[in-house]
């Protein structure tokens, strides 16, 4: 239980944590909506429970913060989908 090696690529947690806030972001039909799952919780409960040391619950709690700006104010699917595009292009500038 005590493995807390850390993963070869060192930007692995960020890359994950943002992929998450992306799927979070996914316009996706209302019927569909339902079946969604956390992301961004199944995320910090992988890295927390792999790197116990190095992920936190304030980190956890910041991006709780992140999430709940487009997801708690009802964004519509379109500025859902400006967010993610944004998070992308500034990860990948051109």
């Amino acid at each position: 239980m005590g493995n807390s090696v850390s993963p070869r690529f060192t930007g692995a947690v960020l890359v994950t944590i943002v992929l998450a806030f992306l799927l979070l972001l996914l316009p996706l039909p209302e019927l569909w909506m339902l079946w969604r799952p956390e992301w961004i919780a199944l995320t910090f409960i992988y890295w927390s429970l792999k790197l116990p040391k190095k992920i936190s619950l304030v980190v956890a709690w910041i991006a709780g913060l992140f999430v709940d700006g487009p997801v708690a104010n009802g964004a519509s699917k379109e500025k859902k989908l400006a967010i993610a595009q944004d998070m992308l292009h500034a990860l990948m500038p051109a």
